[in-house]
């Protein structure tokens, strides 16, 4: 039963994985184990009554977890019997899970639990043919939406605090709030592994837990509804797919990363019959603090895009003569810094572009830099005085204009303002077509741009 509430508020926990018998466990042992509450699980209620081999628990209430935080599972009724030496959980049709003061409603089709191993640490094995997790207040940007997850073929083990699973498809589902489109996601060949309390999972900053989950391929669909213009539809497939976040008291770390990806567009938006674009991988990487601190904390963000094509539909709307390079775009970008987590605004004292590198269309473009935020915030400047400075290093740009003037397809006055706009603010770097510029912010608010003053930071 400990996985089972653990899936309510990590949906994407799946896996399997089979020890060997170590001891007997009988049902009544195990029931007497969870109302004792010595270990992680905890009967908080139940009654029992006599089912022949076993016994029935009609409305039991497990705590899974050993502090006041742990997450909760709600059953209407919970058969257990002897199977060899360990007890078969039959779990009911429904089920409803607490964790972090949410609210999940489970729906379990042919699902079962058996428990083995040794009494003071069991091995718990899920099983069955699909898990259904739902909620109606999923926190978005744009507010709170229904959500729904689904399992098929789940296989899911736990003992101690660390388990695996795997299903053959999981399917979620986000309703549209405000803004923010609603998505349909379904991913095959699906495996997790993962550790931690299971009050880590729910907590966050109370205590260290990590998950690996790995797909074979997936799809994902998005509506873009906008009121005052037409609609879009985003359908994305990938290949091979990996999503991992780790967790300690101070810091929760996000990895993501995608082989292959397709994306398509369509829609009254979209006057294309195929606009399309692809991406040989794509990964994402985040740093942020686990708990609101009146302390600075660190964090970080990073995103690499490679091999980015588009179609040859797209190509024709302003290059119909392929006079420009077609190269893949390739993006990267690394940020880090220090900030004030302790309210609704983030409040920075150090932000740094580790690295930012952009090729496209023979052109190429680096940056580098940072500041410190130096000066006390006050009702009129949110951050600090920033310190520091950037560089910025262009290669090919001019060339790469003057394609774009003989193509005809974007207007001249735009180019020619472009072209201005660099001369202006750039100064010719060593090797041919490069430009460069460096922005500087000194202590009195002063900045300038390669060396000239330019003006003051209020």
């Amino acid at each position: 039963m400990r996985h089972a509430a653990k899936i309510a508020f990590a949906t994407a926990l799946l896996g399997s994985w089979n020890a060997p018998v170590q001891a007997e466990i009988t049902p009544e042992a195990l029931w007497g184990e969870w109302q004792a509450g010595t270990g992680e699980i905890t009967a908080l209620a139940g009654e029992i009554s006599d089912a022949g081999e076993g016994f029935l628990v009609q409305n039991a209430v497990l705590k899974v977890g050993r502090g006041a935080g742990a997450p909760t599972l709600a059953l209407t009724e919970l058969s257990l019997a002897a199977e060899g030496e360990a007890t078969r959980l039959d779990l009911p049709a429904t089920a409803q899970a607490n964790a972090a003061g949410e609210t999940y409603e489970l729906t379990l089709t042919e699902m079962s639990v058996l428990v083995s191993g040794e009494m003071t640490d069991p091995d718990y094995v899920v099983s069955g043919q699909r898990m259904g997790i739902a909620t109606d207040s999923l926190p978005l940007a744009s507010g709170a939406t229904a959500a729904q997850v689904q399992l098929d073929n789940l296989m899911l083990s736990y003992l101690g605090q660390s388990g695996s699973a795997e299903a053959t498809e999981l399917a979620l589902i986000i309703d549209p709030v405000g803004e923010t489109p609603g998505v349909a996601l379904t991913r095959q060949g699906v495996t997790a592994v993962f550790e931690g309390d299971p009050e880590a999972f729910a907590v966050p900053g109370s205590g260290p837990y990590s998950i690996v989950l790995t797909t074979e391929s997936g799809t994902q669909d998005m509506q873009i509804e906008r009121p005052d213009r037409p609609g879009m539809a985003v359908a994305l497939n990938s290949g091979p797919t990996r999503d991992e976040i780790r967790s300690d008291a101070q810091d929760i770390i996000l990895r993501q990363s995608y082989a292959g990806l397709q994306a398509r567009f369509s829609g009254p938006a979209v006057p294309l019959p195929d606009a399309s674009m692809t991406i040989g991988a794509t990964t994402i990487g985040a740093q942020v603090p686990a708990l609101s601190r009146d302390a600075a904390q660190p964090f970080s963000l990073d995103m690499a895009l490679t091999d980015v094509e588009v179609s040859e539909q797209l190509w024709q709307l302003f290059d119909p003569a392929a006079a420009l390079p077609r190269d893949p775009v390739q993006l990267s970008f690394a940020l880090s810094g220090d900030a004030v987590m302790n309210g609704e605004t983030p409040r920075p004292e150090r932000l740094t572009l580790d690295d930012l590198r952009l090729s496209l269309l023979g052109a190429e473009m680096s940056a580098k830099g940072g500041v410190q935020f130096a000066a006390t915030p006050s009702t009129e400047r949110v951050f600090g005085r920033p310190v520091g400075g950037f560089g910025v290093t262009l290669t090919g740009f001019n060339a790469l204009i003057q394609n774009l003037m003989a193509l005809g397809t974007i207007p001249q006055q735009q180019l020619f303002g472009l072209q201005m706009g660099l001369s202006m603010f750039t100064t010719e770097g060593e090797g041919p077509d490069t430009l460069t510029s460096r922005i500087e912010m000194g202590p009195d608010g002063t900045f300038s741009l390669n060396g000239q003053p330019m003006g003051r930071v209020p």
